[in-house]
């Protein structure tokens, strides 16, 4: 019984001790976002916010790009305070599954390392790539009006990553 109570405090320690840190403040992240890449031009500047209560914390930086009827949205989420949350996202994209139907298409992805989601709307040629990075970011790259399955992969080799503080 005491070595079990003794492990179950050194669990919730760590889990505290973890929970402690704080997500990185919106405006580094937003210094990751570039004013254009592969040939999308940013729309103004980036947005970005940041949420604290008790323990936890997380931020975002988002920025909107467009080139002729597309758009880009490109948002970093770093969630270093809020471990549970970035975990229960990210969980399922090891598995390497796989959808598709009439409408659209997912699977799970690795680039450079990298575990993450795609999907793809075929019926508006939407896109969403999101990536789960260091134990603690999410990237989403949404892509409009877009029949290249392949440019939100190469738009996140074009955002150097793996500078995230």
């Amino acid at each position: 019984m005491k070595k079990t109570l003794l492990n179950l405090i050194i669990l919730l320690s760590g889990t505290v001790l973890y929970a402690q840190d704080k997500a990185v403040h919106y405006k580094e992240l937003q210094k990751h976002l570039p004013e254009s890449l592969a040939g999308f031009t940013a729309e103004g500047d980036p947005d970005g916010n940041m949420f604290e209560m008790n323990e936890m914390s997380y931020s975002s930086a988002m920025r909107e790009y467009s080139k002729g009827d597309s758009f880009l949205t490109i948002t970093i989420m770093d969630y270093r305070g809020a471990a549970s949350i970035y975990q229960g996202t990210t969980m399922a994209w090891t598995g390497n599954m796989a959808y598709e139907d009439e409408e659209q298409k997912a699977h799970s992805v690795t680039i450079n390392g990298m575990n993450g989601w795609f999907s793809y709307n075929k019926a508006d040629k939407e896109s969403t790539l999101i990536l789960g990075i260091n134990g603690r970011y999410l990237i989403t790259i949404n892509i409009t009006d877009n029949e290249d399955e392949d440019l939100a992969e190469e738009i996140s080799r074009a955002l150097n990553l793996k500078s995230l503080p």
